[in-house]
């Protein structure tokens, strides 16, 4: 069995993933030109390292396998581990089927996702079975498996989750981290900019402390969404549900003006939130 894996610039990871696998597998790593200490890293590990310009995931999975010469392989992630459970399993394979799947738990800020526990992923493989297709999950383009690797940086402090939070940037971060939310010709981020702004929220790592898809799931229950709001109206929300009435008083109309129309509506929608919670024993 051969471990594929593809990276670039991912110095940071790849040492946890190589070090998790077992003993004595072969590793193949087919990097996309990393400007940092990857392949140094992972020939560290016994990897072979094939170093190929970018052309996308499905052509560099495509290429990666057509370089395996043993009859199985299994393919990792750079920002992926393996349990000691899983290792041995893979190792004790009895190898009665073309490929079989695994149970993946997605980790943010430590904490595992409920949404994305449990998710069942094929992974170990007969190479002369297989066939790679563009399929990803959210829809679009495969691409996107590559836009969500690059959440972890926005938890660096000193680095990418230092960056100021422009309107430009809020977009940017929303299309990487929530690229399944629709967006909207109208969205409007430099209101987006004005409301996180308003809490003293100014970096990248702000932000992103806001977008977990598990707490997006309460408060599009919390409100009993039947539409896809807009980032702009989402965020809206999510700033609602962290900060309460700290978040009406500080973005909408005084409570003495003669037309309050954004705080009526802010108000009714803490209203629903603070129902849901009590009815979920937050």
């Amino acid at each position: 069995m051969t471990v594929v894996v593809l990276t670039r610039d991912e110095e940071s990871r790849v040492s946890r993933a190589l070090g998790s696998l077992p003993h004595g597998v072969a590793i193949l790593v087919v990097d996309a030109q990393s400007c940092d200490r990857t392949r140094e890293l992972a020939e560290l590990y016994g990897a072979r390292v094939i170093d190929r310009a970018w052309n996308g995931f499905v052509d560099a999975r495509r290429f990666a396998l057509a370089q395996v010469t043993t009859p199985w392989a299994f393919a990792l992630d750079a920002d992926e581990v393996l349990d000691e459970e899983l290792g041995e399993a893979i190792l004790a394979c009895a190898g009665t089927a073309d490929g079989y799947t695994v149970s993946r738990n997605t980790y943010f800020c430590g904490k595992p996702l409920r949404m994305w526990s449990g998710e069942r992923l094929l992974r170990l493989f007969r190479v002369a079975k297989t066939r790679v297709e563009a399929k990803p999950a959210s829809g679009g383009t495969a691409e996107l498996h590559e836009r969500y690797e690059t959440v972890t940086s926005y938890w660096d402090a000193e680095g990418e989750g230092g960056e100021s939070l422009t309107p430009n940037r809020i977009k940017a971060v929303w299309q990487t981290l929530l690229p399944h939310v629709d967006r909207k010709a109208d969205d409007d981020w430099g209101w987006a900019a004005e409301l996180v702004h308003a809490h003293g929220l100014t970096q990248t790592i702000d932000l992103a402390a806001l977008l977990q898809p598990d707490i997006i799931s309460h408060v599009r229950k919390a409100l009993d969404h039947r539409y896809s709001p807009g980032p702009d109206r989402l965020l809206d929300d999510l700033l609602l549900w962290q900060f309460g009435q700290r978040h009406i008083d500080l973005t909408a109309e005084e409570a003495s003006a003669e037309q309050t129309p954004r705080r009526d509506s802010l108000q009714r929608r803490h209203q629903q939130m603070q129902r849901y919670r009590t009815s979920m024993g937050f």
